[in-house]
């Protein structure tokens, strides 16, 4: 059967997974000229109708015009008038689109509609095989495609597994698979709806028009050998490990380190492979032991799904729990922890915050309670207490002793880059310096920061101070930004560039321009003869002092209210300073990757599929295989497993290996930073080729690091990023800067959000609005 206009389609089509709803369709040239008879035939056999167009032009196999005539629903035919008015309007729509075999297709509309929805047979973006299921509890469909519906919910199925799927799911699963059977088509996109009893409704089907040159997949025949093997992969990890704690484990892309947030969701091996080097290889585990948590020195954090970077959870718990306790309480810990985020995803990204206990805070005590005295006694739970207090202790001690170690990076940075020492030579021991005197320290730092923010949060929370105070303070912390930003008006372009050349939006990938090479990309536009506005000195009164002495006093925390503040205010300068310096190294390791990359006459575009592992061995040994030949064979590699890969859809959190299969688009609760009320048009940030006008715009970028500083230079109105934490460097900066921002808002509301022109976004409130 051919896919023709929808409503010929509708018309003659007969299946048995759905119901299709009685239409009435006619010729536009007919409708005019018997207007009357075909508005008494609608008017006789229905009450309430759809009047959907059915252009000739809609869908073609080159093209689709889906959404750009006018429908509309739920017309009462008894109003004759407005059954009129509705359909010259349809027909109006047809002005530059005209043919004699245009029609208009009438349909009866579905009563007790319960959900509506849309499906397409695989991922529009890439053509990937998997069914996109689009579902919202409202009687429109167009909600969907729109986004203004805060509740609808997305659903990734693979056809071709057999493990068991939601009931309602499996009915749409079904309905594609035989559609696709009877038109004999690969790519569809299909409308519906779902009544109170459960039953579903056809209400179009179309020829999806794909996007040319992404059907690799398609050429892959062992796409489901590939999720296979994840599969058993995963089911083997989740089992019990004889060197951790916890009963079974499960992988997400947003906890702890952040690596979505990073070096993102599909990150190049150059970039994965140096992050894992440089921090979650063994760098992030020291540091962990050495402020009092426990030794997890051989294990990674992270897993490596198809090229996807993912936390271990339960090595990640284990992390956090302080070496002095007994297996038996760290234990059960561990289990509650992967329970309570399974059961609360949403919260990955704060698991320092919500889901774990990490350090101590004012409002520990009441933090405990949330562990079930059935499995936790008032002895244990005082026995976390107490270890989680020597964590701040040490973390106390150890903020000078990381400061004075990022210190010494500087001039280990200097003497390798001067020195007269081979490019291969020179990496190894940028790398091993940086992960020494840098990112040790820095894992350090972050820490102490963590400790910091979560100290004033709790401050807030009891009442100690309030959240207008917690505001001031934190625009008052003067970080590396505000230093830029100053000496970007202040400085001579020679002189900004020394100092902050080698910052660049996402750190880690080679492939972006840094603020030395970019620099008129970045900065181009920026009136250089601004003022920099003044933050006013901002001071916690004697009263508040007093608050929190009583409350420290309280809990037996020998430290003055006064050297707390320090120690809040330090952590979280150091730590950004120290991101700053570190990032250095970083810099200087791919420009001598690029130095060596020209010697031996290879694209530097190439660099990003090689390995820093395959750097570190060519250090260490010496075999006879010509390096560039070694180099090209690897790079031959990487480009045909990272355009396999990037076929593969997997959801954010990983519980079970079935949710390879299945899984939905979890919505992310937004960390809204400020108070404030903005409403702008969207800008969303995707490359710097050419330098744009940000100014008075809210900006949505995926992921952010300190590279992405120069955006507030421009003034923006607003802020909006995919990835990224309460506690992470952007809601640092707007913090510190007043900037509005929802951080981490998730790949679904992020979607809806960079669709559309313009938004409110509403932090006082915790709102996001499509306007």
């Amino acid at each position: 059967m051919d896919l023709k206009d929808k409503g010929t389609v509708l018309k003659n089509l007969n299946i048995k997974t759905a119901i299709i709803p009685e239409v009435i369709l006619f010729d536009v040239k007919d409708y005019k000229k018997n207007k009357k008879f075909y508005l008494n035939l609608i008017r006789k056999k229905f009450r309430n109708v759809a009047v959907r167009s059915s252009n000739f032009s809609e869908d073609t196999r080159r093209k689709s015009a889906a959404g750009k005539f006018k429908s509309f629903l739920n017309i009462k035919t008894k109003d004759y008038h407005d059954l009129e008015n509705k359909i010259s309007k349809v027909i109006d729509s047809y002005r530059y689109h005209s043919h004699d075999k245009n029609k208009i297709l009438i349909q009866k509309m579905v009563e007790n509609i319960y959900l509506s929805g849309v499906a397409t047979s695989c991922d529009k973006n890439d053509n990937s095989p998997y069914y996109v299921i689009n579902l919202s509890k409202s009687k429109d469909s167009s909600v969907i495609t729109s986004g203004r519906e805060k509740n609808n919910h997305t659903y990734y199925v693979y056809p071709n597994s057999t493990y068991k799927i939601p009931k309602k799911i499996e009915k749409i699963k079904k309905l594609i698979d035989e559609l696709k059977k009877k038109f004999k088509e690969k790519f569809l996109d299909i409308e519906f709806a779902v009544d109170r009893n459960q039953k579903i409704y056809l209400l179009q089907v179309r020829k999806l028009i794909t996007k040319k040159g992404k059907t690799f997949y398609s050429m892959d025949s062992n796409f489901s050998d590939h999720l296979n093997k994840l599969f058993k992969k995963i089911s083997k990890i989740r089992n019990r490990n004889y060197s951790l704690l916890g009963n079974t484990t499960c992988f997400g892309v947003m906890p702890d380190w952040n690596p979505a947030e990073i070096i993102g969701r599909r990150p190049s091996p150059l970039a994965f492979s140096l992050y894992q080097e440089l921090i979650t290889d063994n760098v992030w585990a020291l540091q962990r032991k050495n402020y009092g948590y426990r030794d997890l020195e051989n294990n990674s954090l992270l897993k490596s799904f198809f090229g996807m970077p993912y936390v271990d959870l339960r090595i990640d718990f284990n992390s956090w729990i302080p070496s002095d306790l007994d297996n038996k309480i760290a234990e059960k810990l561990t289990n509650f922890y992967i329970k309570k985020l399974k059961n609360k995803p949403h919260l990955h990204d704060k698991i320092e915050f919500e889901i774990a206990f990490t350090c101590f805070s004012f409002s520990l005590k009441k933090r405990l309670k949330d562990l079930p005295n059935s499995k936790f006694s008032s002895k244990e739970k005082k026995k976390i207490f107490n270890s989680l207090k020597k964590i701040n202790e040490t973390a106390f001690i150890n903020l000078k002793k990381d400061f004075n170690k990022i210190q010494l990076l500087k001039d280990k940075i200097k003497k390798v880059s001067q020195s007269k020492t081979y490019y291969l030579d020179k990496i190894h021991w940028l790398i091993e310096d940086c992960k020494k005197f840098g990112t040790l320290p820095f894992a350090g730092l972050a820490r102490c920061a963590f400790i910091g923010t979560e100290l004033l949060n709790s401050l807030v929370n009891e009442r100690i101070i309030t959240f207008d105070e917690k505001e001031k303070f934190l625009k008052n912390i003067k970080t590396i930004t505000s230093d830029l930003n100053r000496d970007l008006t202040t400085k001579k372009k020679s002189q900004f560039i020394k100092k902050y050349g080698h910052l660049r939006p996402n750190t880690y990938d080679i492939g972006a321009f840094n603020y030395k090479d970019g620099y008129e990309t970045y900065f181009d536009i920026v009136k250089k003869n601004k003022q920099v506005s003044r933050q006013k000195k901002f001071d916690f009164s004697k009263k508040t002092l007093k608050k929190i002495e009583i409350n420290l006093n309280r809990n037996n925390y020998n430290i003055s209210s006064k050297k707390l503040i320090e120690f809040i205010t330090e952590s979280i300068r150091l730590r950004e300073y120290s991101k700053f310096v570190f990032t250095k190294s970083i810099d200087e390791i791919f420009k001598n990757l690029k130095l060596l990359f020209e010697r031996l006459k290879i694209s530097k575009k190439e660099l990003k599929y090689i390995s820093i592992s395959t750097i570190k061995k060519l250090y260490h040994s010496l075999n006879h295989n010509d390096l560039k030949k070694i180099f090209f064979d690897e790079i031959k590699r990487s480009k045909l497993q990272s355009l396999k890969n990037k076929f593969i859809k997997l959801p954010a959190n990983i519980f079970h290996e079935k949710d390879i299969y299945f899984f939905k688009l979890e919505k992310n609760e937004p960390n809204f930073i400020s108070n404030k009320i903005v409403t702008s048009e969207i800008y969303n940030l995707k490359n710097f080729l050419k330098s744009k006008n940000y100014f008075n715009k809210i900006i949505c970028i995926e992921n952010a690091d300190p590279g992405y500083d120069f955006l507030f230079s421009h003034k923006i109105k607003g802020l909006i990023t995919k990835y990224g934490g309460v506690n992470s460097h952007m809601a640092i900066r707007c913090n510190e800067l007043g900037v509005p921002a929802a951080i981490g808002v998730g790949e679904k509301i992020f979607s809806n959000l960079i669709n559309s022109n313009k938004v409110q976004l509403n932090c006082q409130n915790k709102i996001l609005k499509i306007l």
